[in-house]
């Protein structure tokens, strides 16, 4: 599967975010944000493991680790097509984004704009308040057409 994504976060600001949240930096969430910045792509769990060496984190630590990361706002989830997630870095270079993903080679693309203000704005209309969204649009790249 390949993945290409034009952005990659910065470190330094990562985890400046994590100490304004009160986090601590340990060890592990150091090496964590290290392969999320290093991969400048969305990855699945078990991708990130393997990156980190299996041996030296376990599953949970992990998943942990990323829901804290996501709860903080310096990490977002983006799903593929069969609903599996996958993680990734984001900062203030870049915020909030979508992507695109082929649905043959796996290939993910960001789209810079969200165009999501008037879904927001209908929500509020109707009383609602603290909004989340996620979307990703999926299909068949280019490459994969020709």
């Amino acid at each position: 599967m390949s993945h290409t994504h034009h952005h990659v976060a910065n470190i330094d600001s990562i985890l400046d975010k994590l100490r304004a949240h009160g986090m601590r930096i340990t060890a592990t969430r150091k090496r964590l944000t290290s392969v999320l910045c290093d991969a400048g792509t969305p990855l699945s769990i078990e991708a990130i493991h393997q990156r980190l060496g299996p041996k030296s984190f376990d599953l949970v630590t992990l998943y942990r680790c990323l829901d804290a990361f996501e709860e903080v706002g310096v990490v977002q989830v983006v799903r593929d097509e069969h609903g599996k997630a996958l993680y990734e870095l984001i900062d203030a270079d870049h915020g909030h984004h979508h992507h695109v993903i082929c649905r043959n080679c796996g290939k993910i693309e960001c789209l810079d704009h969200c165009a999501i203000a008037p879904f927001e704005a209908a929500a509020k209309r109707l009383g609602y308040d603290d909004l989340a969204h996620r979307l990703e649009l999926y299909g068949v790249c280019a490459d994969c057409r020709t």
